[in-house]
């Protein structure tokens, strides 16, 4: 004789069978599962009755049916949870060094305005009627019209949420709004003349001299050097430079001929730039600012390859404990 198993008291068939309701340990609500486009989907009907979850559950898989019908996503998420993703993605790439330095700045950009006026709306409903809401909206919370350069970072972190939804089934490339660019132009900053180059270079030496003995004239220093540098090495200002460390800086040969080299990584992703032999000096000078640095030649100091930033002045935290201080924001 076949013994026909009881149904749980916590599964109940509707349409037909073709979608079951059940409960989940602890939770009182009630939850439907159905197939479309091949896939079983689960999702939770936020309904404690049995009788108000059919009905539901009846609207949740009806919709979805209509909505494979039509080539429409199945799952409809908001874009708060979408961007999340995408922000996780990026992260994850950034701690493996695999991200773009452009990363820090769309995650920025999603959590400083995109998230806060589009979070709520189901990302494949995201209109290009919205997206000019959203544009009016911005310039209203920055009290100015956004450079086009702010706007591309914008669009590139858009693109960014839109491609993870994509990947997930949440929207259709056809759902995928047009991201316009209607920001103000910024002109290029004319570059340095060789007579204001000198009037910079013979005025850095005395300012550093006028600076009050200390944490002040250190910092001058390092900021004489950091000028001087730039400009016998081409490296970029900012994330190029303020990242250097001393492990990225060390001798080679080519041809016989004995060079400085550098290697720094910036948003083009790493490259490697050859020192001026002028400049040598300059990197000499922020290595003998430490006492220690300096009891050794420039070649074996280069040869520790330390994990210690090369624009960097040395302090002292509250516990007494030597640390190297930020330049960035000083």
């Amino acid at each position: 004789m076949t013994i026909v198993p009881q149904k749980s008291d916590d599964t109940v068939h509707i349409l037909e069978g073709r979608a079951t309701l059940f409960k989940r340990p602890l939770t009182p609500h009630w939850h439907v599962r159905y197939k479309a486009n091949g896939k079983w989907e689960r999702t939770t009907t936020k309904c404690e009755e049995l009788a108000e979850a059919k009905s539901k559950a009846v609207d949740i898989v009806t919709n979805a049916w209509f909505r494979e019908r039509n080539d429409l996503p199945i799952v409809s998420k908001r874009f708060s949870a979408v961007a999340k993703l995408a922000i996780r993605r990026m992260e994850d790439a950034q701690k493996a060094n695999q991200g773009k330095a452009t990363y820090k700045t769309y995650i920025q950009a999603l959590k400083g305005h995109l998230i806060p006026f589009l979070g709520n709306h189901n990302i494949d409903r995201i209109t290009n009627a919205l997206m000019a809401d959203f544009a009016t909206w911005r310039i209203e919370q920055m009290k100015r019209v956004p450079s086009a350069s702010v706007i591309n970072n914008h669009n590139s972190a858009l693109n960014r949420v839109f491609d993870e939804a994509l990947e997930h089934g949440y929207m259709k490339k056809m759902q995928v709004p047009l991201l316009r660019n209607d920001g103000v132009k910024t002109e290029k900053r004319p570059s340095i003349t060789i007579e204001e180059y000198t009037t910079l270079h013979r005025a850095l030496a005395p300012w550093v001299a006028d600076g009050r003995q200390g944490n002040e004239t250190q910092l001058r220093q390092v900021l004489r050097d950091y000028i001087l540098i730039l400009a016998h090495t081409g490296i970029r200002p900012g994330t190029e430079a303020m990242n250097l460390k001393w492990h990225s800086v060390g001798h080679f040969t080519k041809k016989g001929v004995q060079y400085l080299g550098i290697t720094v990584n910036g948003k083009t992703g790493p490259r490697h730039v050859t020192v001026r032999h002028g400049a040598i000096r300059y990197f000499d000078r922020l290595r003998c600012m430490n006492e220690e640095w300096a009891k050794l030649s420039l070649e074996d100091f280069l040869k520790l390859r330390l994990d210690a930033y090369v624009f960097r002045v040395e302090g002292k935290d509250r516990k007494g404990n030597v640390v190297q201080k930020d330049m960035t924001t000083t």
